[in-house]
């Protein structure tokens, strides 16, 4: 029997995924990860958490590779891949060496790095106080940077964003939140909904800055203050958290197809060139529910796709049909979290059904308000989107919703499914089941 070498570019969640699949089914498959970090894995999610001082320490968010046999070259940065000879060329990014490694098969897997938006003041060389947020060691400085009390500004109200700036708050910081759509989380959720976390972190101190622009940085050799909209905010502290970018240059000539937002795969994560497979948040995927073009860089999305990948190589084919960008984050007491399409993506034809209530029966006590909200198709009834926002009990909501649409199913099947009932965990009535019958009631009339 030939044995095969698969080369992992890329040791996070979807990468690390794919080699354990690998390895579980087919221990004779040499696996070789290349990656730029001293560490095996980092879990990014957890970053705002430990600034926040949640999560003790930042070594807390490492992670070893099982022993399963893997070669590693780590302190490597990809430069090129050839695929007519199936080699990878890399950098040592602490002696300038470059090594080449042959490829049976390759993954890609090497993510997508926060944008430095082209702002006068940190175009270059950025000035000392402006931070991304999505490496180890720039997670650290901005811990320690926090430690020294001033106003920081986050640029960008998503997930990590808004996290952030809950964190920076948390630790005495004067915190500006700048935004450049008129919500927050103006991709995964409604407006309504976000008022709810904007009121939350409004009550906590954070300024909250919708439809602003940073316009230019102040600085000297550090930052002084930021301009947003004509208007000068002074600050010791930027942190840029207005999206990513799929990390795919060394793949200029290699003949691989891309998308408005990275690699295009298909079902099986294999690119357009023969042998190449590609993970992650590196890669376009397709939206499950309508196969239009579609960006998912969440953990889950990345571990699914390395599994798929590593069965397509080790043992059988496995397929992954698409994405509903699933996600749920918790901003102190509160949770918020989105499955499927928001207003906005699912379009006019459209109904919507949305719920308050408690999460426990008021005469059992210990429960708090949660509102969720479904979105379905006006004309055949199907969810296409739910989203929720409480203290409690988020996540499980919407992890059903998100069930119910990769099953197909309408709001009045989901309105009769069964859930369990207990005074002191849930409701008879869920505040879910009562977001699918007022979606139900607007169809009906």
């Amino acid at each position: 029997m030939v044995r095969i070498n698969v080369v992992i570019a890329g040791l996070g969640a979807g990468g690390m995924f794919a080699g354990i699949t690998i390895k579980k089914h087919s221990m004779d498959t040499d696996v070789t990860f290349i990656d730029n970090k001293s560490f095996d894995m980092l879990h990014p999610c957890g970053i705002p958490y430990v600034i926040e001082g949640r999560i003790g320490d930042f070594e807390h968010l490492k992670h070893e590779l099982p022993d399963m046999g893997f070669k590693r070259y780590m302190r490597h940065e990809i430069k090129k891949i050839d695929p007519s000879q199936k080699t990878v060329e890399a950098e040592n990014l602490d002696s300038g060496g470059r090594i080449t490694v042959k490829y049976d098969r390759l993954i890609i897997a090497t993510g997508a790095s926060a944008i430095m938006p082209p702002v006068p003041g940190i175009e270059g060389t950025p000035p000392k106080g402006v931070f991304k947020i999505d490496r180890y060691e720039d997670s650290i400085a901005i811990s320690d940077f926090a430690k020294k009390g001033m106003a920081a500004a986050v640029i960008g109200a998503g997930a990590i964003g808004l996290e952030t700036a809950y964190a920076l708050k948390k630790r005495g910081l004067d915190v500006f939140l700048v935004e450049m759509l008129p919500y927050a989380l103006a991709k995964a959720i409604d407006q309504d909904i976000s008022k709810v976390l904007e009121d939350y972190l409004s009550g906590m101190g954070v300024k909250l800055m919708f439809n602003s622009k940073l316009e230019r940085v102040n600085a000297s050799e550090k930052v002084d203050s930021i301009i947003v909209d004509g208007k000068e905010i002074p600050c010791s502290m930027i942190v840029l958290a207005a999206g990513v970018r799929a990390n795919t240059k060394f793949l200029e000539g290699s003949g691989i197809d891309m998308g408005k937002w990275g690699i295009v795969v298909n079902e099986k994560m294999q690119t357009s060139v023969p042998d190449i497979y590609a993970v992650g948040d590196c890669v376009q995927l397709k939206s499950l529910i309508d196969k239009r073009d579609w960006m998912m860089q969440l953990a889950v999305a990345a571990y699914k796709q390395g599994v798929v990948a590593g069965m397509n190589i080790a043992v059988r084919e496995k397929l992954y049909k698409g994405a509903l960008t699933t996600f749920v984050s918790k901003i102190g007491e509160l949770e918020i979290a989105a499955t499927g399409f928001n207003s906005h993506f699912a379009g006019e034809n459209i109904v919507v059904g949305k719920a308050r209530a408690l999460t426990k029966p008021e005469w059992c006590g210990g429960g708090s308000e949660i509102t969720v909200k479904i979105i379905a198709d006006k004309g055949t009834g199907k969810i296409l989107g739910c989203q929720a926002v409480g203290k409690e009990g988020v996540a499980e909501r919407v992890n059903v919703a998100s069930t119910a649409i990769q099953a197909g199913f309408t709001v009045h099947e989901l309105s009769e499914t069964e859930l369990a009932y207990c005074p002191a965990v849930s409701q008879t009535y869920d505040a879910l089941m009562q977001a699918a019958d007022n979606a139900i009631r607007r169809l009906e009339t």
